[in-house]
């Protein structure tokens, strides 16, 4: 007895010399001289299996895995484990009371940083978890091949069990505020896109990118006399069923809608995601979109309500696209030529005396489908050079 307090050494398999008991029943005959002499003798069943011996009688003993793969030991070799121990073969030794607070502190410490960061920065929550669960799992393990035991299993239970509950709330928190706004964009881009969007590894590029854009812009004529005889309750209900439609066919046709402006709607085709037929779904959305706009004033006429005529002007060609606006709130928009040409062809649509007016440009990307009227030269103001445009659906 050193007064130290230690554990039993476990020794490798194959050091403890065994002996048959019938040898040692009848040692003249299968023992060499003096194969005992000064010697412990430990006397006990060291059989896995025996005929005679039911497998409760066979006297196993629960050691750790790395004595034994199973798991288990003849208990008169864990006696010889023991005895060896406490005849000086140098067992581990408990550490101190102070050791094991450390590694309770270590893991508390950890487990408040991970818990801390975890909603803010995921990523690095789980960082501090898996540090803190490293340092825990190596530091008793050095530990113990130095001859110390120093358990930190609770440290590394409460660890785990904090960053587990705290990130599996995190990310259950993400995903709703994720499904939260892939409903909100989906009232923006179509079905199609909001997929593409959410099963894309890198997300779109933003802040600034180049890249042609086919843009198409709609416009309600007479809106404020409209409004003004429909009342504000009965105008606004119109103008939002109105603005539902209108957007329903911008969506199936695969197109974003930048933004609403009064009772017009700005749509942008191959943004935010490339496009390669990007013109002619421009082209077949404008033409559905005076075609809806005529239908739905033709309802409301039936109801006794004068409800003005849609004007849609139509361009291609290369914009900026990103985000655009103070670094506390952004708008991810298009700007350049083709979204003022846009804007100036509706606009010259009530000039023309049409419904409907679209680029040459715009036509030749789309492949110069038929059905559209060539015009001429058509002056846009504040462009130096005229835009020939074409025209369908004159009123």
């Amino acid at each position: 007895d050193d007064g130290a307090d230690r554990y039993i050494r476990f020794r490798p398999q194959g050091v403890w010399e065994t002996i048959a008991y019938y040898r040692a029943r009848d040692p003249d005959r299968y023992l060499a001289p003096g194969a005992l002499a000064g010697k412990i003798v430990l006397v006990g069943l060291a059989l896995d299996a025996s005929p005679d011996v039911g497998a409760q009688a066979t006297d196993l003993i629960r050691v750790p895995l790395y004595v034994e793969d199973s798991g288990v030991r003849p208990g008169v070799l864990v006696q010889a484990d023991a005895l060896s121990t406490a005849l000086g073969d140098g067992g581990p030794i408990r550490a101190a009371w102070w050791a094991d607070l450390f590694w309770l502190a270590l893991g508390i410490g950890a487990s408040v940083l991970a818990t801390r960061e975890a909603a803010r920065r995921p990523r690095r929550a789980a960082l501090i978890a898996g540090a803190g669960l490293a340092v825990l799992a190596a530091g008793p393990a050095a530990a113990f091949a130095a001859g110390t035991v120093t358990p930190a299993a609770p440290a590394i239970a409460g660890l785990a069990a904090a960053g587990a509950v705290q990130l599996g709330l995190t990310g259950a928190v993400a995903y709703r505020q994720r499904r939260r706004l892939a409903e909100g964009f989906s009232r923006y881009v179509s079905p199609e896109i909001m997929r593409q969007l959410l099963s894309s590894p890198t997300p779109p590029e933003l802040g600034g990118v180049a890249r042609d854009l086919s843009v198409v812009i709609t416009d309600l004529a007479d809106f404020t006399t409209f409004m003004e005889a429909a009342g504000a309750e009965k105008g606004a209900a119109l103008l939002r069923a109105y603005l539902d439609r209108l957007a329903g066919v911008v969506l199936a046709h695969g197109g974003m809608i930048d933004q609403f402006i009064g009772d017009s709607i700005v749509a942008l085709f191959n943004a935010p995601l490339e496009q390669d037929d990007h013109a002619a779904r421009a082209l077949r959305c404008a033409r559905a979109l005076a075609e809806a706009g005529a239908a739905f004033a033709a309802e409301a006429r039936a109801q006794g309500v004068a409800f003005g005529i849609t004007r849609v002007g139509a361009h291609t060609g290369v914009a900026v696209i990103g985000n655009f606006g103070s670094s506390k709130r952004f708008h991810y928009t298009a700007m350049g030529d083709v979204v003022n040409a846009a804007a100036r062809l509706e606009a010259k649509c009530k000039d023309m005396g049409v419904s409907i007016l679209v680029s040459a440009d715009l036509v030749a990307a789309a492949g110069a489908p038929s059905g559209f009227v060539a015009l001429g030269d058509v002056s846009v103001k504040g462009k130096v050079e005229a835009i020939p445009v074409l025209s369908v659906d004159p009123h």
